[in-house]
């Protein structure tokens, strides 16, 4: 989680907290972003503005996000600061089997000054900017706990042993039927898939706090409709936000010991985190594996 989101207005709400208002605020007056945060600053004790209210507390902490930026605030070449003044849409740019080579951003409002800085937006707004624009900066791992997105897969893992449809017994010659279970995953509703990556290996995959309802495919039909048969959801990901809080993959080594493969964040794949949820996982308890264990060697 930024160390933005957890600085406190004099009335005790969080940036976090304030900025999820201040989008309500825009939405129900029909005013923009920037003039909605503006008055949520006010309410909330500072009566100078959103941006100059930033820059107080973030000199009062010794913190600066005009140092340390996010992806997307380097690739428009603004600082985080100003990055939050905007509200944009965006769609991905990619190929037909699905590999994504960028995001095309429509910035719907911000500042004049501020979107006068970014380079190469066009006069409809719009603005290409690479595959990782989006991506969250990874955070220290505490030494004493265990990787957040391995407890879900953990914990999904373990479902599917308890329910008898998966064994960690491998006899060198039979294959996995791709499948899937929707069940309940630190409280929230949960995808846990599975299907077979050949001599022993499993691809376990877990969507977390996912709501089919919300999918954009959900009712789709042929090709198109979300079958649950491939690690991450079929659309785009610019969508995952109002469906699902995390995705995550890793491989079941079965063959040559039983755990799963890589340490840490190592050789997990398909990875995706909405804002705030890592900060969740972090905080449950870690779970024990049924027979196998958390981490492990990798297996090319």
């Amino acid at each position: 989680m930024s160390t933005l989101n957890t600085l406190k207005f004099p009335s005790g709400r969080s940036v976090k907290r304030l900025k999820q208002d201040a989008k309500a605020l825009s939405r129900a007056e029909n005013i923009p972003l920037h003039a909605a945060l503006d008055l949520v600053a006010n309410k909330n004790g500072f009566k100078i503005g959103w941006a100059n209210a930033i820059r107080q507390l973030q000199s009062k902490q010794n913190e600066s996000l005009l140092i340390q930026k996010s992806p997307l605030a380097i690739e428009l070449g603004i600082s985080d600061l100003e990055l939050e003044q905007l509200s944009w849409e965006v769609d991905t740019i990619q190929s037909n089997d699905g590999l994504v080579y960028g995001y095309l951003v429509k910035i719907e409002d911000g500042p004049r000054d501020v979107l006068q800085k970014i380079s190469g937006l066009d006069s409809d707004g719009c603005i290409r900017v690479g595959p990782n624009a989006f991506d969250e900066e990874p955070e220290p791992e505490p030494v004493t706990k265990m990787n957040p997105y391995r407890k879900l897969l953990i914990l999904g893992l373990n479902e599917l042993i308890k329910r008898g449809l998966l064994s960690l017994s491998w006899d060198g010659q039979s294959t996995e039927k791709t499948s899937h279970i929707e069940t309940v995953i630190a409280g929230q509703n949960a995808i846990v898939s599975w299907s077979d990556a050949g001599f022993g290996e499993v691809r376990i995959s877990v969507w977390w706090k996912y709501d089919h309802s919300k999918h954009p495919q959900a009712n789709l039909s042929g090709n198109a409709r979300e079958e649950f048969q491939t690690p991450s959801p079929l659309a785009k990901r610019s969508h995952y936000p109002k469906f699902v809080g995390v995705v995550c993959s890793a491989w079941l080594e079965r063959d040559q010991g039983k755990y799963l493969q890589g340490y840490g964040n190592d050789h997990l794949f398909e990875l995706y985190t909405r804002r705030g949820e890592l900060e969740f996982l972090r905080n449950i308890s870690d779970p024990e594996p049924i027979g196998y264990e958390p981490e492990g060697r990798f297996h090319m």
